[in-house]
């Protein structure tokens, strides 16, 4: 998963479920990472089917793992599932319930002194903040988790801890830095494989080139992301870097051009349709039309 080979992953992921047995798996769950087998397959799925733009069957497996972990009453096991259906809301666009997932979470993590739950809570709450613009005056704290991350020694998915301190320190008035934590997430990205997040950042990365008026730039960095987007066969970030290509297109007096790129993507999808990003391209595509 990590390396974006998404097809792939949904493969191994769907021969797990098949081979897995509710009654006679429970001690695979003590033994091996201590997640039951089963809940974590039906939640990565999860994960593996949104990147593949399957938003509403990527929601059925997430519920699917919830069902199963209430059953096996883990709390390990349950804060894995709390961290992938909080991650899967945040792709739907659905805010609120994204951070009433994570506060569950975070109160589990508590209660049951889970260190790296904990944290990563606390980062799916600021990133939240990021999204809304409700950081401004604060200070920095994402370069703390990242040390921390770090400290613990798992740093698996560190590009996309990178890319949002990134983005915190612009929002803080720090473009320097944030452009230096973006290139620290290139360089980990590219000597560690770690292409899932690639799109993310090259996407964030020229968000804010653009609001620092550098749109030459910022557009390199959006047809980066689309072109992986595209390699990995991530639908989902393929259509969040069109749409961002797309507005900055008319922006800068291309509408026409913009539109006939939108266009497919927005067709490819047949499910999730009511999900946030999906409604803001298609608003997007009336918009273009009408210049």
């Amino acid at each position: 998963e990590s390396t974006g080979d998404f097809e792939i992953a949904l493969e191994h992921i769907e021969r797990a479920i098949a081979l897995y047995d509710f009654d006679r798996h429970e001690l695979i769950r003590y033994r091996y990472g201590g997640v039951d087998a089963g809940v974590a397959a039906r939640l990565r799925r999860s994960w593996v089917l949104a990147e593949l733009g399957f938003l509403d069957s990527a929601l059925e497996s997430a519920a699917d793992g919830m069902e199963m972990v209430v059953r096996i009453d883990h709390p390990f096991s349950l804060a894995f599932a709390q961290y992938f259906m909080a991650r899967l809301r945040m792709y739907r666009g659905e805010t609120a319930a994204a951070r009433e997932q994570t506060k569950e979470l975070m109160e589990l993590a508590s209660t049951y002194s889970f260190p790296l739950q904990l944290m990563w809570g606390a980062i799916f709450l600021r990133v939240f903040e990021l999204e809304s613009g409700a950081a401004a005056g604060s200070d920095p704290v994402l370069d703390g988790y990242v040390d921390g991350i770090r400290t613990i020694g798992f740093v698996c998915a560190l590009s996309y801890h990178l890319l949002w301190s990134g983005v915190e320190h612009h929002q803080l008035g720090r473009t320097d830095l944030a452009l230096e934590r973006f290139r620290e997430a290139e360089r980990w990205v590219e000597d560690r494989d770690e292409m899932a997040w690639a799109p993310e950042l090259y996407l964030r990365w020229g968000s804010v080139l653009e609001d620092e008026g550098n749109t030459g730039e910022a557009e390199n960095r959006f047809n980066r992301a689309l072109d992986l987007s595209t390699r990995l066969g991530s639908k989902y970030w393929e259509l969040r870097a069109t749409t961002a290509l797309a507005k900055l297109w008319r922006d800068t007096g291309r509408a026409l051009e913009g539109r006939e790129l939108l266009q497919p993507i927005v067709d490819w999808f047949t499910e999730g349709l009511d999900t946030t990003y999906l409604v803001e391209a298609k608003a997007l595509l009336w918009d273009l039309s009408d210049r």
